[in-house]
């Protein structure tokens, strides 16, 4: 019965030694994954895409006039609106901006100063994918014809780059005067943004004048139905792991060995 005793005993250390050592092997091989990560041998796991409604909160260091890209949505904001009366040509929506009839070149690269953006700077690049775009718009007048477009600009330290532009050519969303989605969806190649902020310009274009003088167009906000949606990477590189483009999720490698460090701790003491 005894020699039993001592045989459950030592198989119950052993148990126990090979769980300690099953588990040390297996963070072992975590870390050298994050190693290989952070060295770039290891490439991010892409196929994501990540959703931002467009706020109301004033967004500063942007070089203009832009509220805010955001992850949450509130009461709808109707206080942006262009006046196209008996007008042709590209209207800016101006935030805040009522009956604005501001127009412009969105083609020449050089932002017109008035959109959307994010109010932190990006990490690393944003991959090659899907961007949709989506807006909703109220006309006074269904007459005339007009279509919305958006043109994307990266603002790094205070200089703007063009990234894309693409205008919608089938919504007319002058033809009612009920409440009109648009939605806007393009194929684009990858974009270092790394320490960039995000900004985004709609836009107006009008290729028949509409029959009122009076007429305009509501740009409608802070709801669910108006968007960008873009590609992410999961796992991204630079030495760090996150959400892409969400700076408070991003969890540095130097903190995840900290912490792993702790987690093995305990089972390398002897006993």
């Amino acid at each position: 019965m005894l020699a039993f005793m001592e045989m459950v005993g030592r198989m119950k250390i052993g148990i126990k030694s090979f769980a300690k050592a099953s588990l040390i092997l297996f963070l072992a091989c975590f870390i050298l994954f994050l190693i290989l990560l952070n060295l770039n041998l290891v490439k991010g796991v892409s196929g994501s895409t990540i959703t931002k409604y467009l706020g109301t909160t004033a967004v500063s260091n942007l070089g203009g006039t832009y509220w805010n890209l955001t992850d949450t949505t509130g009461a709808a904001n109707t206080a942006t609106s262009v006046r196209n009366a008996r007008l042709t040509g590209k209207f800016i929506f101006r935030p805040g901006t009522a009956n604005s009839q501001t127009t412009g070149n969105p083609d020449s690269g050089i932002p017109a100063g008035f959109g959307w953006g994010t109010n932190y700077t990006l990490k690393g690049t944003i991959p090659a994918g899907t961007w949709t775009f989506q807006v909703k718009t109220t006309s006074t007048s269904a007459t005339g014809q007009g279509f919305v477009g958006v043109v994307v600009y990266k603002n790094c330290t205070g200089t703007s780059t063009r990234l894309f532009g693409v205008f919608n050519t089938t919504r007319n969303v002058l033809a009612s005067t009920a409440a009109t989605i648009t939605t806007i969806t393009t194929s684009q190649p990858s974009f270092d943004v790394d320490g960039c902020y995000l900004k985004v310009e709609y836009w107006l274009n009008v290729t028949v004048a509409g029959g009122s003088n009076t007429g305009t167009v509501t740009f409608t906000v802070n709801e669910l139905s108006e968007f960008i949606r873009f590609p992410v990477t999961l796992l991204h590189l630079n030495g760090a792991i996150n959400l892409n483009q969400l700076p408070h999720q991003q969890l540095e490698l130097k903190l995840i060995y900290q912490l792993i460090g702790l987690m093995i701790l305990p089972y390398l003491k002897l006993g």
